[in-house]
């Protein structure tokens, strides 16, 4: 599966789990300063010093109190519209179903440890696609979204990076580096998949690909294609702007 189900929990406890104890929080080797590598920057594009961690949230989707699913999402606009694949608020699976983002607004490298609510705005299963919004209008105002690139300007070994929280939400941040691999058609869409060799593990479905300047570029999907090996797929970010209505 592209997602991490937790049956038989109290939701309860994973509130408690996500905010207090994050499953003895991992830090990353290097501290927060060194680690926020700088991005190369575009020739007069705006400045971005640091790779955007700020942007990447966990997604989760309560069915019921025993069953959970938590993925990635990407904050897209400062009034709160997180993007993240369909298969992460699978609707199939309740109609009564409970979304929220967990995030650290202060030290996004650290475990998220603030939950907001959100609705969801539009969906597309075809895709795999959805787009949340947070409910609490307030908390918009602290959120950092992550500009939107061009997927048709991408070449044959443009270096990204790949981030969002691959082990049920419970460790900071990841990121994996790797370049575009390749494109493939998905089904009557030409080029509807962009592959490349950095990982998109189970988890980071719904974070971000970002180019070198920082910008979104597509949504990482861990998918299984036959004969593709490790190679990831990302969901172009030009067909969710059409898919999706997002400007």
């Amino acid at each position: 599966m592209t997602y991490i189900i937790i049956n038989k929990i109290n939701y309860l406890f994973l509130v408690h789990f996500l905010l207090i104890s994050m499953c003895e929080v991992y830090h990353e080797p290097t501290q927060s300063k060194t680690s926020q590598k700088m991005i190369e920057k575009a020739p007069n594009e705006k400045k971005n010093d640091v790779y955007p961690i700020k942007s990447v949230v966990v997604v989760i989707s309560e069915f019921s109190p025993e069953e959970i699913i938590i993925g990635s999402g990407t904050i897209i606009s400062s009034d709160g519209h997180i993007l993240t694949n369909y298969h992460v608020v699978d609707l199939k699976k309740s109609r009564q179903v409970h979304h929220y983002v967990a995030i650290n607004l202060e030290h996004p490298e650290q475990a998220p440890d603030t939950i907001y609510e959100c609705s969801l705005v539009r969906f597309n299963d075809r895709y795999d696609l959805a787009l949340l919004k947070i409910i609490d209008y307030s908390a918009c105002k602290m959120l950092t979204p992550l500009k939107l690139g061009d997927s048709n300007r991408l070449n044959l070994g443009d270096e990204i990076v790949i981030l969002g929280f691959p082990t049920a939400g419970a460790s900071t941040i990841t990121l994996t580096k790797g370049s575009i691999s390749g494109w493939l058609n998905d089904g009557d869409i030409q080029n509807g998949w962009i592959k490349t060799d950095a990982e998109v593990g189970r988890g980071n479905s719904g974070g971000a690909a970002v180019n070198k300047y920082g910008e979104l570029i597509g949504v990482p999907t861990s998918v299984s294609i036959e004969g593709l090996g490790k190679i990831g797929v990302i969901r172009p970010i030009n067909i969710v702007k059409r898919i999706l209505s997002i400007d």
